[in-house]
């Protein structure tokens, strides 16, 4: 048995018009622990396309930390993107499909992952984070 911990990330992304100016954002907590908070502007891009960049953007982050990772949860208020890591919809969006293979090739590096999905009233601080990128506004 490994010496690897166990995670909590929430993540999130958004866009003003669809396509549009775009953000994403991840959370990452060991226990009541906060690790790191991050967002980062995108371009114009899909919601969806953000949605999933969060998520790869969380996945590299714990890659490249060396962070010692066994067990990860991922919160997505994102009823697409859940069902689709689950397998319960196809990825049918081309502009998707790369960011889809490669998050699900950067799962593949933990032992157990759990995907859920949460309300956006449940993913507060993700949230905030893209509505505060998209308004142009500096971080506290």
């Amino acid at each position: 048995m490994g010496l690897g911990r166990s995670l909590r990330i929430f993540t999130d992304g958004g866009s003003s018009g669809n396509p549009g100016k775009a953000a994403a954002s991840f959370v990452v907590y060991e226990g009541d622990d906060l690790l790191i908070l991050h967002g980062e502007a995108l371009g114009s891009k899909t919601n969806n396309f953000a949605e999933y960049k969060a998520l790869d953007m969380a996945l590299k982050w714990l890659k490249d930390s060396g962070y010692p990772v066994e067990h990860v949860e991922i919160f997505c208020d994102s009823e697409l993107v859940v069902k689709q890591l689950r397998g319960e919809y196809r990825v049918k969006s081309r502009n998707l499909k790369d960011l889809y293979r490669q998050v699900k090739a950067r799962l593949l590096g933990f032992r157990s992952v759990r995907v859920s999905w949460i309300p956006r009233e449940e993913n507060r601080l993700a949230d905030w984070l893209v509505k505060t990128i998209l308004k142009g506004e500096k971080r506290p």
